[in-house]
């Protein structure tokens, strides 16, 4: 393998553009992703040090004048001073980029079809090559995407959500609601019973009256035919 080409352990992908290339400030249209690598992860590390050395030798004479430059801008950054975000905490990060899009497997190095199976957030491996560059008197180490191989899923980022977080509480059952049901009288059980101790004729406390001058209109009947009975006798 070349000495600037890096195979990474397992990473994780974030700003993932690998279905169609975007344009970043009018810039040319790339594949992109950034790739999220755990500090624990010195193997990776290495190796990326390594290889943006040897990128630095390469460019010596065909992009530095015959100097390696002081200073020279590399794409390994570190996620806890760069990044205020939680997904980045406790990693190095290196934004990878290519013109012509990448490869993309998953574990068993069949070839990804669904766009939905890679997103930001998963986690798999990537192929890299760092290579030198000197633009305008820019000059610097910059990355370039060749494939990437996902492993594992894991929580979107961006924004993006997964039908079995969206739908992880159930459905509410009206079934196992109360058995009351709200009314312009008051709250009034569903189900009458005389075990309720609401039995026919009485009035339910709870409950306002729908006609307050019944009771008063069945007295005066009352009494009326009780004075009627009497003047007969």
């Amino acid at each position: 393998m070349q000495p600037t080409k890096v195979i990474t352990n397992k990473v994780r992908f974030s700003y993932l553009h690998v279905w169609e290339p975007t344009t970043v400030e009018g810039g040319d249209k790339k594949y992109s992703v950034s790739l999220i690598i755990p500090k624990s992860d010195t193997k990776t590390h290495a190796a990326i040090l390594k290889a943006i050395e040897a990128a630095k030798v390469a460019g010596k004479d065909t992009k530095f004048g015959g100097k390696i430059p002081a200073g020279l801008k590399t794409p390994l950054r570190d996620g806890d001073i760069d990044r205020e975000d939680e997904a980045y905490a406790n990693a190095w990060f290196i934004n990878a980029n290519c013109t012509t899009k990448p490869g993309l497997v998953d574990r068993d190095c069949n070839a990804i079809l669904n766009q939905d199976e890679l997103y930001s957030g998963c986690y798999g491996r990537a192929s890299i090559t760092f290579y030198p560059f000197n633009s305008n008197g820019n000059r610097g180490i910059a990355c370039g995407l060749n494939h990437l191989q996902k492993l594992s899923d894991g929580e979107p980022l961006g924004g993006r959500s997964t039908a079995e977080s969206d739908f992880a509480q159930p459905v509410e059952d009206s079934r196992r609601r109360s058995q009351t049901k709200p009314s312009s009288y008051g709250t009034i059980p569903t189900h009458t019973t005389a075990a309720d101790g609401r039995q026919a004729g009485v009035q339910d406390p709870g409950r306002a009256d729908p006609y307050p001058g019944k009771q008063q209109a069945f007295s005066r009947i009352a009494k009326a035919q009780e004075r009627i009975h009497h003047a007969r006798l």
